[in-house]
């Protein structure tokens, strides 16, 4: 959006002051939709339609972004508004979904695990869009057309990831397991369990997955 947005612009004396207040715009935007979607949005779409479908949505709006600006191609004020909500559902709703998979695991797992993606992970994924950008810098309308390229496989990708962590999050908290935990006793298990049922009750997935482990005990 910024190379698009400079090359809208161009050189002339007014340009920086155009951009400086686009990017102010689209800063406002971002925080002001993250604000909202993280005090009204973010409960009402986990309880209704669980975690492991809240964790699909941003893949789900990266993959149709990445498709949009393929199709619509220079479009600033359509790339503005992807990139914004985008931005906003990372803050509001992808952060928080994803704590909430370290819940079934261990202090020493989720530190491992947090170190990775923070530092290796998303400073590769930085790196990768930092080089595209700057390679396509003096043509925008190949930037946007071969850069989405990538968008779409690392958004396809994410999706397919989502969808195997919400299923392994549920079968994790209908357990009680707990990964990294090799000296859990059968007590510590059953408190698991009852914790986890209590959380899951909270997202609105105890019908959908407490439910179920309860029949099987019942019919022993």
């Amino acid at each position: 959006m910024k190379v698009i947005g400079r090359a809208r612009y161009g050189d002339e004396p007014e340009a920086a002051v155009q951009f400086a207040t686009l990017m102010g715009h689209f800063g406002q935007v971002t925080n002001v939709v993250s604000f909202l979607f993280s005090l009204f949005g973010f409960s009402f779409v986990v309880q209704s339609f669980g975690i492991k479908r809240a964790l699909r949505l941003f893949p789900a709006l990266l993959l149709l972004a990445a498709l949009g600006s393929t199709f619509v191609q220079g479009n600033l004020w359509i790339l503005f508004g992807a990139i914004a909500t985008l931005k906003a559902m990372t803050y509001s709703l992808n952060e928080p979904a994803k704590e909430l998979m370290y819940v079934p695991t261990t202090d020493a797992i989720k530190f491992k695990a947090k170190a990775w993606i923070d530092v290796l992970g998303m400073r590769a994924m930085k790196a990768m869009g930092s080089a595209i950008t700057h390679t396509g810098r003096n043509d925008p309308t190949l930037l946007v057309r071969y850069g989405s390229v990538p968008t779409i496989l690392i958004s396809l990708a994410l999706l397919g990831i989502s969808v195997l962590i919400g299923k392994q999050f549920e079968d994790l908290m209908s357990s009680g397991k707990v990964i990294g935990d090799v000296d859990r006793t059968p007590d510590d298990v059953e408190r698991s369990q009852e914790v986890n049922e209590e959380i899951l009750l909270e997202l609105d997935l105890k019908e959908e997955v407490i439910t179920p482990q309860h029949s099987k005990k019942d019919g022993r």
